[in-house]
């Protein structure tokens, strides 16, 4: 009987191998882009923790703007009330 925990860690090797090669490059591209304008359009205010940089960005009104780190940007614009703005 063959054991098929080798062949499980060896996809998950490489699996993970792949991912943090993924990342490491989305990270690299996002510092080099500078900044990104993210506009609140809710009604109340409202704070959101950066998923990549754990920065702190509080929007206190509609329409407000702020620049953001691109490394955060995918996961605010998971929110419908946050939105890049056009340029």
């Amino acid at each position: 009987m063959s054991c098929c925990g080798k062949k499980r860690a060896a996809l998950n090797a490489e699996f993970y191998q792949h991912s943090s090669a993924t990342n490491h490059q989305k990270e690299n591209e996002g510092t080099a882009s500078g900044t990104v304008q993210i506009e609140y359009t809710g009604d109340a205010g409202f704070s959101i923790t950066g998923n990549r940089t754990g920065r702190r960005y509080s929007f206190n009104r509609k329409g407000e703007v702020l620049t953001v780190d691109p490394r955060d940007e995918a996961g605010l614009l998971i929110y419908p009330y946050l939105q890049r703005k056009s340029r």
